[in-house]
């Protein structure tokens, strides 16, 4: 098996990524065409360059990467973290990797050079995403939990504290704080959909519940959970899920029953007053026939009986007026 040099320049061009060989003053002596790639420049224009001039060391970079590079000739093999410069001027970061090997008796640095530009952008993907998340998380009245059964503690995001009216708190707390919030009537409904959850009867846990805010008032939320680790027999392990503010909700909704009920009331009513108006009207002319009888006797009560039908029919006028405005 071949193991000379045409060798070692044949595995250092089936690297994928770039690979420069220096010597120990800094002279460029092999680079692949992975780096020719990356950088732009062709593999003459690598090579025809004395130490400490290569074309991809940026300018404004230069003392820095030249101290690293003095770094690594006093034995400091990094990894290290660069910015390199391509042939068309855009700058990019890099990771290297240096090593020594010993080239007819002469030690020489053998450098494994990463293009970080795809794994930046995808790191600030994820950042711009998570700023997304919480941004819609702060919109949503949301705050998101974890709780990890093994250890039995509860990891919070910083806006379940804000959305109980506490400016901030422990990320990481005990379950047993969690459970102390929870108002006495909801506890049974929040402890058994959490055991179906974890039973594996119900693939979410769904419940609605109050918990204490730093006032002592009591706030509605909605609390949804799902499975998301299982340990090496299977039982969950992490369950984690959101809070969801929804107590205006609630209002909403006891505001509108007592609506309805008074819409029933009216109805209610305004039957009560219909039939209790044609009641008063068989009474007035009842009265009006006893009127026409002539007996004196019966004056002053008629008059009574008069005032008070007049009186329970500006009642019952109030009440339809009431009814249908």
């Amino acid at each position: 098996m071949e193991t000379g040099p045409a060798f070692a320049s044949l595995m250092i061009e089936a690297i994928a990524d770039g690979v420069s060989v220096v010597d120990a003053g800094g002279h460029p002596l092999i680079v692949n065409q992975a780096l020719c790639d990356m950088t732009g420049f062709s593999r003459e224009e690598l090579l025809a360059r004395q130490p400490f001039a290569y074309p991809f060391w940026p300018a404004e970079e230069h003392g820095h990467i030249s101290a690293t590079f003095r770094r690594m000739q006093a034995g400091e093999l990094g990894p290290y973290e660069l910015v390199f410069c391509r042939k068309s001027g855009e700058r990019f970061p890099v990771s290297i990797a240096p090593g020594v090997a010993t080239a007819d008796g002469e030690r020489v640095f053998i450098t494994t050079i990463k293009d970080l530009t795809e794994l930046r952008r995808e790191q600030e993907r994820v950042r711009e995403l998570s700023r997304l998340v919480d941004a819609m998380i702060q919109a949503g009245d949301l705050a998101t939990w974890e709780w990890d059964l093994v250890t039995d503690e509860m990891h919070l995001s910083q806006s379940w504290y804000t959305m109980l009216g506490l400016p901030s708190g422990p990320a990481v707390t005990s379950t047993g704080a969690m459970i102390e919030r929870v108002h006495p009537d909801d506890f049974d409904a929040t402890q058994d959909s959490i055991g179906a959850l974890l039973m594996g009867h119900r693939p979410l846990y769904e419940v609605e519940h109050r918990l204490r805010s730093v006032d002592g008032s009591w706030r509605w939320f909605l609390a949804r959970g799902v499975v998301m680790e299982r340990g090496a027999d299977g039982r969950p392990s992490r369950i984690g899920g959101t809070n969801q503010d929804i107590h205006r909700i609630k209002q909403q909704e006891a505001f509108l029953q007592q609506w309805q009920k008074l819409e029933v009331l009216g109805e209610l009513t305004g039957g009560i007053a219909h039939d209790f108006n044609n009641a008063l009207m068989v009474l007035q002319s009842n009265t009006g026939l006893l009127r026409m009888d002539g007996y004196p006797e019966q004056q002053e009560g008629l008059d009574d009986m008069d005032e008070s039908l007049v009186r329970a029919a500006a009642l019952t006028e109030s009440l339809q007026r009431y009814v249908h405005r």
